[in-house]
């Protein structure tokens, strides 16, 4: 390559091709395209569980890690272990996330998703399903992507380890592969897996032990901390001398704070400490919410104030022995309406305006007095509408009382009477407001040049009789666009027919206030 580039630039020069600012940039071009390409590595092969403890069939899978500083989406790539194979959308076939690969994330590719959480119960992270087949020998597996372009490749051998000893091969952090305790969607280990010979203190359930704990191992199967972090392990930031159950392969108290969880604001989050591993008796739970609060107990509830991601982290201990785990909740600021009552056909539309489903459960709709709750784990699909049949909600009907609709904190999202008159949220009527304030100023400033713009032998038109008979009261978001629309309106007019151009507004303006 060296030779390469220099034959090319004496080329040039005997030639005379080139003058010396073009050299310098073919130089520069020649020199740095291989940091260029390095810099485009997105995707790398980093875990691959070929030979398991036991049956092998569709329990196999790898893990690929995006080392980029960059969200990445795999929608159209290939998983190929000689042929080419489709990655699911999760969570189609049991998959869990999405194919947008956040930066620094690990995803694990499964030979079947069921199959790979019966293994691993508490992982919660990415996970895509398709087809695999590792043989128990050697093969080249690689990512390709949409384009049909190779990111990575990797050949393993079973002369390399991890065979049908509970252990994956692992890329640590010096880059060399090594067996050791599986660490699905979390930190690899550089603690080499040695097998017991004797076959006794089998602590881990996958056939043997691990030679020291000095690094992020894996719980195998029984690993029990929930989380799909990629920056964990022995590295985490929490308070306890003890690492997180992900991070130590021989464990005597094991627990675990659940998967990750999607909540929606306003809702009670409820957490569940589980005993994964040890006796459950005598055990103390405290949970850290991450929003600066915490709880005591096996199972807590929590409400967050405000939209975000947040980290929770459930400290478990007896007289003996302590465990940590945790997991992350996001918090989304959801917007579901009332769009329509019917109550000639008897139901209303509930409209879910975000970009994620929406759990209604403990949700209210009210009507004078009246409530009716939804149950627990009633779900709105993204922007999605969902028809309520008025019936099951056992409402006297009668009177004009609105329907008024609620989160499970009681925040007011919709308030609306029969004829589908919305009254206006909060920021609706501030948007109301500074209209009105517009138009009232329009209104003064018409006047004002209604009079000094009109010739003395020229009368005042009178006004429209009723200018706004099919314009609707104020009522919604709708109503507002045509308010701002017709302030412009009136702003744009021509001003040499004075006469003509203030005398409706004014009417018209007086009506809209009133």
């Amino acid at each position: 390559m060296e030779l390469g580039k220099k034959s090319l630039l004496k080329f040039f020069s005997d030639n005379n091709i080139l003058n010396m600012r073009y050299k310098f940039l073919l130089l520069i071009i020649l020199f740095l395209s291989p940091l260029v390409s390095l810099a485009n590595s997105t995707i790398s092969i980093n875990e691959i569980m070929y030979d398991l403890d036991g049956p092998d069939d569709k329990r196999e899978w790898i893990e690929i890690l995006n080392n980029s500083e960059s969200d990445l989406d795999i929608t159209g790539w290939k998983f190929n272990d000689g042929t080419n194979h489709n990655l699911v959308l999760p969570p189609n076939n049991g998959g869990l996330g999405d194919l947008v690969v956040s930066a620094g994330e690990y995803v694990v590719l499964a030979g079947d998703a069921t199959a790979f959480l019966v293994d691993y119960p508490n992982y919660s992270g990415t996970l895509i399903d398709t087809v695999m087949s590792l043989t128990n020998t050697s093969k080249t597996l690689k990512i390709i992507d949409k384009d049909g372009v190779e990111v990575d490749s990797v050949t393993y051998s079973s002369d390399q380890g991890a065979n049908d000893n509970g252990a994956s091969l692992q890329k640590n952090s010096q880059g060399n592969w090594i067996q050791a305790l599986p660490t699905p969607g979390l930190v690899n280990s550089d603690t080499i897996f040695i097998e017991d010979t004797e076959g006794t203190d089998d602590t881990d359930g996958e056939g043997g032990t691990a030679s020291s704990t000095d690094s992020g191992t894996g719980g195998g199967s029984s690993g029990g901390s929930s989380g799909g972090s990629s920056s964990r392990g022995s590295s985490s930031v929490h308070s306890s001398s003890v690492a997180d159950n992900n991070s130590q392969p021989r464990v005597f108290l094991e627990v675990s704070a659940g998967r990750e969880r999607l909540l929606n604001l306003g809702n009670a989050l409820e957490l569940h400490a589980k005993v994964t591993k040890g006796e459950s008796v005598g055990v103390r739970y405290v949970w850290s919410f991450g929003d600066g609060t915490q709880a005591i107990g096996a199972v807590v509830n929590h409400t967050y104030g405000l939209p975000g991601t947040y980290q929770i982290v459930l400290n478990a201990n007896t007289n003996e022995e302590e465990a940590v785990s945790r997991t992350t909740v996001k918090v989304v600021d959801s917007k579901v309406v009332i769009s329509e009552i019917n109550i000639a056909d008897g139901f209303l539309i509930l409209k879910n305006t975000s970009s994620v489903e929406v759990n209604l459960g403990d949700w209210k709709i009210k009507k004078g007095g009246q409530v009716f709750t939804f149950p627990r784990d009633t779900i709105i699909s993204a922007n999605f509408e969902l028809p309520v049949v008025l019936s099951i909600m056992n409402f006297d009907l009668s009177g004009d009382s609105p329907f008024i609709f609620e989160d499970a904190s009681g925040r007011l999202l919709t308030e609306m009477s029969y004829n589908g008159v919305m009254s206006l949220t909060l920021d609706q009527q501030k948007q109301l407001a500074d209209l009105k304030q517009r138009l009232a100023f329009l209104s003064q400033e018409a006047e004002k040049l209604q009079m000094t713009n009109r010739p003395n032998n020229l009368a005042i038109i009178p006004p429209v009789t009723n200018p706004v008979a099919t314009v609707p009261k104020m009522a919604s978001s709708t109503n507002l666009d045509q308010l701002a629309n017709v302030s412009t309106m009136i702003i744009n007019q021509p001003k040499r027919q004075p006469s003509k151009l203030f005398s409706w507004p004014v009417d018209f303006i007086k009506q809209i206030l009133n």
